[in-house]
């Protein structure tokens, strides 16, 4: 499963892979941006406005491609 549910009004899981995580650093270095602890694969991806959704669709294509 990539996508979990909408916990809050704007707020996506998203479940990445920690290769994915550690290879993407910077990328995940976000304030809009949070882990759900240091060993878990998901992610809280916080959807303000129409701005955050290319970097929406980024993080979902990564956990995408680490699934298939």
């Amino acid at each position: 499963m990539l996508f979990r549910s909408l916990d809050d009004a704007g707020v996506v899981d998203l479940r990445l892979t920690r290769k994915v995580i550690s290879v993407h650093k910077r990328t995940l270095d976000d304030e809009r941006l949070r882990r759900h602890s240091k060993s878990s694969d998901w992610v809280d991806v916080h959807v303000g406005s129409e701005d955050d959704l290319p970097f929406l669709a980024e993080l979902a294509e990564l956990a995408a491609a680490a699934h298939r």
